[in-house]
């Protein structure tokens, strides 16, 4: 039986793997949300009285950030 190792396998297709960044981008899609859930029930009270425009810009200005 013949073993390869992954490194020459990438190699010999001649592209590298993205599959760091897919686990990125899974792990982000399952942890923003989670911490903004948090977020949300920790600060419940000090939200509750913002106007909901300025909560949105503020929002924005955070996305747009990363």
């Amino acid at each position: 039986m013949i073993f390869k190792s992954r490194k020459s396998a990438a190699k010999n297709r001649g592209e590298q793997s993205s599959a760091g960044g897919i686990v990125v981008l899974m792990m982000a899609l399952v942890f923003v949300p989670v911490i903004a859930v948090h977020v949300a029930v920790a600060w419940h009270d000090q939200l509750a009285g913002v106007d909901p425009l300025q909560l949105a810009a503020t929002v924005g200005d955070l996305l747009s950030t990363f």
